[in-house]
């Protein structure tokens, strides 16, 4: 989920070791913690890419919730009255390289308690209209471009089913098969991201198979060169 801190610098509360599945090697979202009071944000990553897990509600939270949707943004609805800021590399869902998707609210800005450079500021940006510096014109129309395709084929809500269906069908022929096994927990499982790793068993028969195999090839080249 991410570092969660309050001012004291205390980590997000557990309870019974849940608030974080670091020693599940991160194969789960963690549903059962407490957010304790006073924190100054909360920041999640709704989607991780390397462990394959994803967080596909909106927190229900009292603090400031800040969230990096780069890899799952424009594959669901998103409830963005409740966070204070959702930023999004356009690398994954939206364009090339180059640009970055932020969404802030208006009462967010101007709270940092030191000095900040000035392109650090969303500020600068906001009063700009994002061109506080020369634009990255390629990707960003190739975002425009894609936003455009996005709603052609019927908005959010067609882009959410078809991340379910796809993700489905891989993860029903990862789990029927016996050479593979998924490595996320299935509730959490990403829509976005389908991780799976050789089955213990099957690594030992394919090595074994696999040795067959070139010990067959060996002796038939040696018969046919006889």
């Amino acid at each position: 989920m991410g570092p969660q801190r309050h001012q004291g610098g205390t980590p997000l509360r557990r309870r019974g070791g849940a608030g974080i599945s670091e020693d599940a090697n991160y194969t789960f979202y963690p549903h059962d913690y407490e957010v304790p009071e006073g924190l100054d944000y909360l920041h999640i990553t709704t989607n991780n890419t390397i462990y394959g897990t994803e967080l596909r509600d909106d927190l229900d939270v009292t603090c400031p919730l800040i969230a990096d949707m780069s890899s799952d943004i424009f594959s669901r609805p998103v409830d963005v009255a409740r966070y204070d800021a959702i930023y999004a590399g356009a690398q994954k869902n939206l364009a090339p390289a180059g640009v970055t998707l932020v969404i802030v609210k208006d009462s967010a800005l101007g709270h940092a308690d030191r000095k900040i450079p000035t392109m650090l500021d969303y500020r600068t940006h906001v009063e700009k209209g994002s061109m506080f510096n020369t634009p990255p014109v390629l990707p960003i129309f190739t975002a425009l471009q894609t936003l455009r395709y996005y709603k052609q084929l019927g908005g959010i809500k067609e882009l959410q089913s078809r991340a379910e269906l796809k993700a489905a069908k891989l993860y029903e022929a990862i789990d029927n098969s016996k050479m593979f096994e998924g490595t996320a927990r299935i509730d959490d499982r990403s829509l976005m991201n389908v991780t799976f790793v050789m089955a213990p068993r099957s690594s030992t028969s394919r090595r074994t198979s696999s040795t067959s195999a070139r010990s067959a090839t060996s002796w038939a080249s040696r018969a046919t060169a006889a």
